[in-house]
């Protein structure tokens, strides 16, 4: 038997992905290894391919990756051939690093890859694809990145792969139109999603509908929802809306348990489009217990309770809380505290339909007027500005004269064309807030 005959080739890809893919998404390659030695002209030998072995995996079946290679067994391959089904590897988007070596031995060849499998951390939405099932276009995106679940890493190969498989299931249905891509961060958060959408044409809201929702809330409802009626339909626009809008209108009528579920749609030949369906678990109503205030020094419980302004029993309104929540802001700010801030904590007691709500306060560090300057006018006017500002270097910063400075002394400079403006610059490291009134050229 002729000895195992090693020519191993080490070829290996790194791929570097930018801190955000909003701004603009770039893919890097950075490649290493010994190089391959030929004279010119002359081609690699050829061997047949018995094995493709993976190393490395932690989702993908070994399967997988030779798919994704576009390697199979049983066919002649090149030194060449391995290094492009290493290059395709990296470029589908699913791994930080791939390596491959091989042996030969009596013309048969066996390639394995070593890979780092990318993190999955970017959740994919189908944003309208109305024709077809979230399992239909899974199993759709899936033969062109296999073990797909519904997360992607975040870089710019993976779209592109997302984007082809998409188009293909429309065009394999006659569907017109072309599938987009754009990254959007979600509501009342910093996490990336990638949004895959049909457009030229869009499918078209036709009618909205509710389940589950009570005559009281429902005539609001319906009035915030009127507007999608014959507008281009999106799944990530409605559930945004359901989470903030019509959320908050539940909460407006003490509605603090209400949740949506995931909007649905079904095709309406009245106007080629479709028809939304919003269900929602109400949960009962809830009347306003108590405040408990947490982190408030320059202020006590009382004073903030009279700012906030609500009862026990008033209806636990979410609009009137922040109306009260507002006129704390105000008063904190009276007494230099320009960057305190609130949040606000639940507890609902189901059994009483009472709501304890805990208001943790930030208020940060006390500012003082620092710098004053006048900028833009006329040594006249600025000085008659100056004067009456009346806030000195020193004092405690109230920004409840800021506000009314702007109203009465700038205001009517705008209205007779002089664009006039108070701008801040806040300095904590100094603890002041420096102040420009500015006449804008």
């Amino acid at each position: 038997m002729p000895p195992l005959k090693l020519m191993a080739r080490r070829l290996q890809y790194r791929v570097s992905m930018p801190m955000s893919l909003v701004a603009g998404v770039f893919l890097s390659l950075l490649v290493t290894g010994v190089a391959y030695q030929q004279t010119p002209g002359s081609q690699s030998p050829e061997a047949q391919l018995v094995a493709i072995d993976v190393a490395g995996t932690t989702r993908m079946t070994r399967e997988d990756v030779a798919k994704l290679s576009g390697l199979a067994v049983g066919t002649p391959v090149q030194v060449a051939t391995l290094q492009s089904a290493a290059e395709r590897l990296a470029r589908s988007g699913l791994f930080e690093s791939v390596e491959y070596r091989y042996t030969t031995m009596a013309g048969k060849l066996t390639v394995t890859f070593d890979v780092v499998e990318a993190e999955r951390n970017v959740p994919v939405i189908f944003d309208n694809f109305v024709w077809f099932s979230d399992a239909q276009l899974l199993g759709a995106v899936r033969e062109a990145l296999p073990s797909f679940d519904g997360r992607v890493p975040q870089n710019e190969d993976v779209p592109d792969h997302i984007t082809r498989a998409l188009q293909a299931i429309l065009d394999s249905r006659k569907i017109p139109g072309s599938v987009g891509f754009m990254p959007q961060t979600a509501v009342g958060s910093d996490s990336l999603q990638f949004i895959f959408k049909v457009a030229d044409p869009s499918p078209r809201i036709c009618k909205v509908g509710f389940e589950g929702v009570s005559p009281g809330p429902l005539r609001e409802l319906a009035s915030n929802v009127a507007p999608l009626v014959g507008q281009d339909y999106s799944r990530f626009y409605v559930s945004s809306m359901t989470a903030a809008t019509l959320t908050d209108t539940y909460r407006h009528l003490g509605y603090w348990r209400a949740s949506f579920e995931s909007p649905t749609t079904t095709l309406d030949d009245s106007c080629d489009g479709v028809s939304l369906q919003l269900s929602v678990d109400e949960g009962p109503s809830y009347v306003w217990q108590m405040a408990e205030w947490k982190g408030n020094v320059a202020l006590d419980a009382n004073a903030l309770d009279k700012l906030l302004g609500m009862r026990s029993g008033d209806l636990a309104d979410l609009v009137k809380i922040k109306s009260g929540l507002r006129q704390v802001a105000k008063a904190y700010g009276r007494n230099g505290y320009v960057q305190a801030q609130t949040s606000l904590t639940p507890r609902l007691n189901d059994e009483q339909r009472r709501a304890v709500f805990e208001i943790h306060v930030t208020e940060g560090r006390q500012f003082r007027m620092g710098a004053l300057e006048v900028l833009g006018f006329s040594e006249r006017d600025g000085e008659t500005l100056s004067k009456r500002w009346r806030l000195k270097p020193g004092d405690i910063f109230d920004a409840s004269h800021a506000d009314e400075f702007s109203a009465k002394e700038l205001a009517p400079l705008r209205r007779t064309g002089k664009p006039a403006e108070l701008q801040y610059h806040v300095d904590p490291s100094a603890g002041v807030v420096n102040v420009r009134i500015v006449l804008q050229r």
